[in-house]
């Protein structure tokens, strides 16, 4: 589940110690190259605080978030065709959420591919 979306607007600088935005970058396209037809791009990133967001618990953790766009499967294929018909099943381009532990660089989190963009 994405929960992001909950985390705490705040106007603190992360603390030193954690990874670059580049390396979070090389990550995020890491972790899900394997699943885009096409290069990946990169649509957003922030490094932010999820404090109080409900999925972490109430202390502080650091997390680089990142939108990739890419070409990835359809996980549905719509509704059902006409009899001896196939469902278009084709890759979309669609976006995809990773969170990024801040401090070690593991991935937190993938979310599910969003609607085709």
């Amino acid at each position: 589940m994405w929960s992001v979306g909950c985390a705490q607007a705040t106007s603190q600088r992360p603390p030193p110690g954690g990874i670059s935005r580049a390396d979070a970058i090389a990550i995020g396209i890491k972790t899900d190259q394997v699943f885009s037809s096409t290069p990946l791009k990169l649509v957003s990133v922030a490094v932010v605080d999820l404090h109080h967001a409900p999925a972490y618990g109430p202390s502080s953790r650091w997390v680089w978030t990142l939108v990739m766009a890419g070409t990835f499967p359809s996980l549905l294929c719509g509704p059902a065709p006409p009899p001896g018909q196939v469902p278009d099943c084709s890759p979309q381009h669609r976006s995809v959420p990773i969170v990024i532990d801040y401090f070690t660089g593991q991935v937190v989190s993938r979310g599910d591919v969003g609607a085709p963009t």
